[in-house]
């Protein structure tokens, strides 16, 4: 049985057993095999908070509820797994290695539980996550610091953060689908896209405030004293 199997139901039906797929080999001594090919599905517990360029350890776990040690015996062969099958071409997670432990468990009988833990190290191909949802921001992210050095003159300074701040919402909108779903951890690209819409809309307050200063004219009322206060008191000793 597979600890991390994602079905509840690991009977195996009496029909299957008439089946090659499910014969098994005894050998004179005792040892009995049963090879066949199958596909498995597990979960595993990831961590994505250096999402898209995270690596996750997933553990699968082979042990018998039924027989103990003096019933079945788990052990393996060699601790060095080949990775020669598998593809890379193509695929979502690069797998770095794969290390094997075999364990006895002691849950009050007279013999242990024998275990075997497969220890898989992933990595995920990162390439096309960074073009698609880093490097878009990153180039939004410059535009919107070149905003605050658009002059007041030219009259698009404040369209061009606000067109900023719309396209960044939309576009975050649209790869929504593409960030994992979970509470545990915020991924730090997430935190990322949070600073920049905070940043944009700073900008955008900042630029309403400059543009407020830029165009008084002579007859615009006086500013009120807390502010020449601030203004010529303090700021002018940090911004000296």
């Amino acid at each position: 049985v597979i600890y991390e199997n994602v079905f509840q139901d690991v009977t195996i039906d009496r029909r299957d057993l008439v089946k090659d797929v499910l014969w098994v080999t005894v050998s004179s001594d005792g040892i009995v095999s049963r090879r066949y090919p199958a596909i498995e599905d597990l979960f595993c517990t990831i961590d994505v908070l250096y999402y898209p360029f995270d690596t996750q350890i997933c553990t699968v776990t082979y042990v018998s509820w039924t027989y103990d040690m003096s019933g079945i015996n788990i052990t393996y062969e060699t601790s060095n797994v080949t990775l020669d099958s598998y593809i890379t071409a193509g695929v979502e997670w690069n797998l770095v290695r794969v290390d094997v432990e075999r364990l006895e468990t002691d849950y009050g009988t007279d013999y242990p539980f024998t275990e075997i833990v497969f220890t898989v190290y992933l990595t995920r191909a990162s390439m096309y996550y960074f073009t698609q949802l880093i490097l878009p921001v990153i180039m939004i992210t410059g535009v919107a610091i070149l905003g605050f050095y658009l002059p007041c003159e030219s009259g698009e300074k404040l369209g061009l953060e606000v067109n900023l701040l719309f396209a960044l919402t939309v576009y975050i909108l649209i790869v929504s689908d593409e960030m994992p779903a979970t509470s545990l951890v915020i991924p730090i690209l997430a935190q990322y896209y949070s600073g920049i819409v905070v940043l944009i809309s700073v900008s955008i307050l900042m630029c309403v405030v400059v543009l407020n200063f830029h165009h008084r004219g002579p007859s615009s009322p006086p500013p009120s004293k807390w502010l020449r206060v601030v203004c010529m008191k303090y700021l002018n000793r940090v911004l000296r």
